[in-house]
């Protein structure tokens, strides 16, 4: 009879980081730290609701006759390049519930 090791960690940390992602939006929306303007990690908006918001002031502009001006960043490896004490720092400015803090 072989054995094959059982590997529950990709599960678990899975289950994990949906439970952290539910926290923190939860804490995020109830303290109204978010803008409205944000369309990125949230339920319910995409990079469509995005594109049609500036399609919209694109559209508004060209009626008014005016110019408009988008720049668009993208900056690679921003999240993996934040050191530990960065991420502590904002998440206690934020009043981040300690539960949740000691996690990261």
């Amino acid at each position: 009879m072989s054995y094959r090791p059982i590997s529950l960690l990709l599960t678990l940390g899975k289950i994990l980081e949906k439970l952290i992602n539910q926290r923190l939006n939860y804490h995020i929306s109830t303290t109204q730290q978010r803008s409205s303007r944000q369309f990125g990690f949230r339920e319910g908006r995409s990079i469509d609701h995005a594109l049609d918001k500036l399609m919209q002031r694109v559209e508004k502009c060209r009626g008014q006759k005016t110019h408009t001006d988008i720049i668009s960043i993208d900056i690679q490896g921003a999240v993996e390049n934040l050191t530990h004490k960065s991420i502590d720092e904002k998440l206690t400015e934020n009043k981040c519930p300690c539960n949740i803090k000691t996690l990261f």
